[in-house]
């Protein structure tokens, strides 16, 4: 099994220039990880140069899970902590939206030189973009290997009933103690794999995105993040059957991810439009009486999705692209804003802003498959080259005890053929959504995509 902790340990504090112009640099300066780890927490942060007042941050379960052993260990080396357990609202799960964000800022004072968050996703999300806002150094003790954000600069918050990313910092230290790790539910595991498994895909709509609008690209976070998530699903079985040296890879796989993102100066190495549709499922969650899921398990069956549609754009490019016209459908499915208000109701004024980034006129769909006839071979031999079969994505993700139906996240076939036809509307990004939008493979293929990807 490759050892994807020396790699992490290798990119640690990166500074330097690249050949795309570009400077990359990391600003995560420790990673601890192993069995116990959070006994090392005061030494990683005396390293650092860190010291209280410290405002601890976790939620009911993580609480549980790791906070306690965090205050065990930080009392006794006479560090100064506040501990906040932040509790979701009556109804709901915990959720990273900006006034949950806005609280949590207010519980870092003038006094705070130091915030550690402890737990995941949504911990993380909340605390790294809180202590950004009000320019502390925060750590994160992970709680699961269930995401690939700990080592981001960008927090996933929900604005106007969607989720957006926003750019702030990465943490300076990361501490992984795989007693906590291991110990998390494996659904928790299991939806790691499926966000790693996301990245061949994305990688192609970056690469698409590039090629088709010019957007900017490098290599280098694709060497970061590629070989990490190919190591993860040659050894997804063990994943599935608990392995500790297989869950710490996969922990570790996941710190890459976040570092390609770092070094993008996005997040468009780890997210295209499987992303989109995950998200579009959130968006549509509460209207439909559902909590949201998981969301690597959620990424992992959308990339399913994206995964057969690619195939069928690749079994028909060159006809698909020589018959390919400008269709009124492209700029919305429901055409101007008025439509926009009808179909999304309270969101449309979100999602209108997001889709007029990436179609303000009919022009820009014009220009797009120009810029597709220009690249035509480019596109047929770089993009579709480094992709994954569904039925391999597939197979990755059953080893790993992942989910690989709509019906297994409680989403019904109807709205799986919603969000093919509709989830390139709540975002500013191209991705092959937009492009086989614009060759007329969506949404009138919908139904043969889910049928292709066998998520139901």
């Amino acid at each position: 099994m490759e050892d994807l902790g020396a790699k992490v340990q290798s990119l640690l504090g990166t500074d330097r220039p690249c050949r795309c112009g570009r400077r990359h640099v990391i600003g995560t300066r420790v990673v601890e990880t192993g069995p116990g780890a959070i006994a090392a927490l005061p030494s990683v942060l005396n390293r650092l140069g860190l010291a209280g007042p410290a405002v601890v941050m976790s939620d009911p379960q993580t609480q549980a899970a790791a906070g306690t052993r965090v205050e065990a260990v930080l009392s006794p080396a006479g560090f100064e902590y506040a501990r906040r357990v932040l509790h979701p609202a009556r109804g709901r799960g915990l959720h990273a939206e900006e006034r949950t964000v806005a609280g949590v800022e207010k519980l870092i004072d003038s006094a705070t030189s130091l915030c550690i968050a402890v737990g995941s996703g949504t911990i993380n999300d909340l605390v790294k973009l809180a202590s950004f806002r009000r320019n502390v150094p925060y750590v994160v003790v992970a709680t699961a290997a269930s995401m690939n954000g700990y080592t981001s600069a960008i927090a996933a918050v929900e604005a106007g009933g969607i989720k957006r990313t926003v750019e702030c910092r990465e943490p300076v230290a990361v501490v992984g103690d795989t007693d906590v790790i291991l110990a998390a539910p494996h659904a928790m595991t299991a939806a790691g794999v499926g966000d790693l498994m996301s990245k061949p895909v994305c990688n192609a709509d970056w690469l698409l995105s590039h090629l088709v609008r010019e957007d900017y690209f490098c290599d280098e976070p694709l060497s970061i993040a590629g070989p990490a998530a190919e190591a993860v699903a040659n050894n997804a079985s063990a994943v599935g059957s608990g392995d500790p040296a297989a869950i710490e890879n996969l922990f570790h796989a996941l710190l890459l991810s976040g570092f390609s993102m770092k070094v993008a100066g996005s997040s468009a190495p780890a997210s295209g439009g499987e992303h989109l549709i995950s998200h579009y499922w959130d968006m549509r969650a509460p209207e439909r009486g559902r909590e949201t899921g998981l969301h690597g398990a959620q990424v992992g069956v959308a990339t399913l999705l994206t995964a057969a549609l690619y195939r069928v754009l690749k079994d028909g490019w060159h006809e698909l692209v020589a018959g390919a016209a400008c269709e009124e459908s492209v700029h919305g499915e429901h055409g101007g804003d008025a439509q926009f208000r009808d179909f999304y109701g309270p969101l449309s004024g979100e999602v209108t802003k997001e889709f007029r980034k990436k179609f303000p006129s009919e022009e820009a769909c014009r220009a797009d498959l120009a810029s597709v006839r220009r690249h035509e071979k480019e596109i047929h031999d770089r993009v579709f080259a480094g992709l994954r079969d569904p039925d391999e994505i597939r197979a990755v993700l059953s080893a790993a005890g992942a989910p690989v139906t709509v019906e297994a996240l409680g989403i019904g076939a109807a709205e799986a053929l919603e969000a093919i036809g509709h989830a390139r509307e709540i975002r500013g990004r191209y991705t092959v959504l937009d492009l086989a939008a614009e060759l007329s493979v969506l949404p009138g293929r919908a139904a043969e995509i889910l049928k292709l990807a066998k998520v139901v």
